[in-house]
């Protein structure tokens, strides 16, 4: 059996399980045809981020959900933060959409403002995910990890391994790199201060706390290299040399990693959260969208997608279908995901607006 952390067990589902998670009967699979028949005039835009995003929804969703169906799924990549677009879209009633990919936080706000469709999440599929990882709006297809990656030529044997040691210019002499937002930062200056990590955002849902966070950051600020913002520009960083450890997302450090930079990651005091599928509310092709986001919850395809993607699975019983090798470097992959602790989403609805603009005006000072 194979379980996140102290979630449930779970068990290998097989293809035609599959079908039926997907609103597809086991007919499918006996006349494609005339299946194909009903839907071959389909088609569906699933938004995305982009990058990796984009290509690995392409090869382990896209074009399974059209052979199977008929359907035509097309790609196209979203704004860093969607939720004024999905907004548009649902008073406007004009729909560039039908199928939209959220961080947790974007879809638990989104839902709470009936901004988006329901999905039935009692299918075989779903049923393999934690409960922490799907709601009645939205299903995680991935996992993703802010961690501490170093290189791995310039430490040798004794690297950087907690945050403390990102902050200890001293004995880990190197370039540096922390986000340049008002989240993902702020815990890592409370962890480098010695907040435990279980109590990260309990310091931090006071003035005291946020005082806390920017005098842990004054005594970095001077090493810190390089402010990143996107993604992919940490996966730049990385790539390029041009830092020697940095905070990062893990799925953009492995990207590089796969491209020959001599980095590794220290799961030590990192911290998860998950991104999945919504449909926007009032989408003319909700029920087809339905089908699509059911489809994506499958242990194989979310396997699929780890190829591409190097983000842990929500399906547990992804595991079965991953190399050993890869599995090893996955956010949910047991031996990672025991160190983690998971981003406080209700903490950030309330404080994300104002600690956007504190870690503004702290920068400016610099």
């Amino acid at each position: 059996m194979i379980t996140f952390g102290r979630r449930n067990s779970i068990n290998r589902r097989t293809a035609i399980r599959t079908a039926a998670g997907a609103g597809i009967g086991a007919a499918a699979f006996a006349t494609p045809a005339i299946w194909r028949g009903a839907l071959g005039a389909e088609r569906l835009v699933v938004a995305d981020p982009g990058g990796p995003y984009s290509t690995g929804f392409l090869e382990a969703f896209h074009k399974p959900f059209a052979q199977l169906t008929g359907v035509e799924v097309v790609s196209v990549a979203r704004s860093a933060a969607p939720t004024a677009q999905v907004k548009a879209m649902t008073e406007t009633k004009t729909y560039q959409w039908d199928v939209v990919y959220l961080a947790f936080a974007e879809g638990d706000l989104l839902g709470s403002l009936g901004l988006l469709d329901t999905i039935d999440t009692g299918g075989a599929d779903y049923s393999e995910i934690p409960d922490s990882l799907k709601t009645k709006y939205y299903s995680a297809t991935d996992v993703f990890a802010t961690n501490l990656a170093y290189n791995r030529d310039k430490y040798k044997g004794n690297p950087p391994r907690t945050w403390a040691d990102f902050w200890n210019v001293e004995k880990f002499p190197g370039r540096r790199s922390l986000r340049k937002r008002g989240y993902d930062t702020p815990e890592v200056a409370l962890m480098a201060d010695g907040v435990p990590p279980k109590d990260v955002y309990k310091v931090m849902d006071s003035q005291a706390g946020w005082d806390r966070v920017f005098k842990s950051l004054d005594r970095l600020r001077k090493h810190v290299n390089v402010w990143w913002d996107q993604g992919s520009q940490a996966s730049q960083l990385i790539k390029s040399g041009e830092v020697d450890m940095i905070a990062s997302y893990a799925v953009r450090t492995m990207a590089a990693i796969d491209d020959g930079a001599p980095f590794e990651m220290a799961w030590d005091q990192g911290f998860y959260d998950h991104g999945g599928v919504a449909i926007v509310k009032g989408n003319p092709k909700a029920d087809l969208a339905r089908k699509y986001v059911a489809f994506t919850a499958n242990a194989e395809r979310q396997a699929a997608l780890t190829k591409i993607l190097k983000a842990g699975p929500s399906n547990p019983g992804a595991y079965k279908h991953i190399d050993p090798a890869l599995a090893k470097v996955l956010p949910t992959y047991p031996e990672n995901f025991k160190h983690l602790f998971q981003v406080d989403t209700p903490f950030w609805a309330k404080w994300k607006a104002k600690s956007t603009e504190m870690m503004n005006e702290w920068l400016l000072k610099g």
